[in-house]
């Protein structure tokens, strides 16, 4: 990558997340009564005022705001990408991928369940244009040959052609394990060929990390809530080595309960991170793990392509955050309950 688009990406990231919502600004936030005085700070406190500018605060929905959210950072990232030269968008645009992953995951569970209004609600639509995804026939779909349809140009069509809902042996964990598999192998090329050196080790650490960290959650997930055999657990996951040993983790997927398996992971690289009075949040643990890996390349870092991941992460939490307190907002739960939930 060229040196001056290299310095203006991680110049122009570490500007934006310099403009971040503070703790000062989160106090604000979860001591709002309602959706409108969440978007009334944010359109007049925070930088997310130039998103909501045409927004009247009084007439806000929830849907409504979590899209104009989620455009904001999308558009923010886009900017971002407009610095690489042509050689470097096939990595800055590998985030889109997981986008379309969690919205083909969306659709399916709408033709399962046939409530395709929900789907619909929360297909984000502007990203149509920058997608090999058709999110508009996507959102559309009634069926899986109208979701094939819609995936046909891309990354996805090839494994998702291998299932079909309506086949009695289709399984929902096997797809998504086969969808993620697909991501990360195309991650992993991308990888290899655009870096090199101590660059490329990052990188490749950043992901081999969040892949570590989602299979403890599903093993977790799959124990406390779903009590499911070890060979179950084993094929939803995906093969990698970051900071498991892979005999602690054939020792996770075998543990007998959840709680067995919190234990065997205070002696694992992941124990500082680990709460006694709080393992029932392995989810938010995990998340946590993420934002400190994010944090060090965000305030350490030079170079772009890491840079760049954190900033994708960093905001994207920030986000997170915002749906939390919103979510927390609507449904009148505690302020101290709401602020237990947000990582910053």
């Amino acid at each position: 990558m060229h040196a001056l688009a290299n310095g203006a990406i991680s110049t122009k990231a570490k500007a934006m997340y310099g403009q971040r919502l503070k703790k000062s600004d989160y106090d604000e936030l979860i001591r709002k009564r309602s959706v409108s005085e969440i978007t009334s700070y944010l359109k007049n406190e925070t930088i997310y005022g130039e998103a909501l500018k045409d927004i009247q605060e009084m007439s806000v929905h929830r849907g409504q705001l979590e899209e104009i959210l989620r455009r904001h950072v999308f558009m923010k990232l886009m900017k971002l990408i407009r610095y690489a030269g042509k050689k470097g968008h096939s990595f800055y645009e590998l985030h889109l991928h997981q986008v379309e992953i969690d919205c083909i995951l969306a659709c399916i569970r709408a033709l399962i369940t046939k409530q395709f209004m929900e789907s619909i609600a929360d297909m984000p639509l502007f990203l149509d244009r920058y997608t090999k995804v058709n999110f508009v026939k996507l959102a559309k779909a009634k069926n899986y040959d109208d979701l094939l349809e819609a995936v046909k140009k891309s990354i996805f069509y090839k494994t998702l052609l291998q299932f079909h809902i309506d086949n009695e042996e289709f399984s929902y964990t096997k797809l998504e394990a086969a969808l993620q598999k697909t991501y990360y192998q195309h991650v992993f090329q991308i990888v290899e060929k655009n870096f090199k050196g101590k660059t490329k080790e990052n990188i490749l650490h950043i992901y081999k990390t969040n892949i570590e960290l989602s299979n403890i959650t599903k093993i977790y997930r799959y124990k406390k809530f779903f009590q499911a055999k070890p060979e179950e657990i084993k094929e939803s996951l995906l093969e990698v080595k970051s900071r498991l040993s892979s005999s602690m983790l054939t020792q996770l997927i075998e543990a007998s309960s959840a709680e067995e398996m919190l234990k065997l992971l205070e002696k694992s690289n992941y124990h500082l991170y680990v709460d006694q009075q709080d393992f029932v949040f392995i989810e938010y643990y995990s998340e946590q793990i993420k934002y400190h890996l994010a944090r060090r390349y965000m305030n350490f870092s030079t170079a772009a392509p890491l840079v760049f991941c954190a900033y994708y992460f960093l905001a994207t939490l920030e986000i997170e955050n915002l749906f939390n307190i919103i979510e927390g907002v609507r449904y009148h739960v505690a302020s101290e309950e709401i602020e237990r939930m947000l990582i910053y």
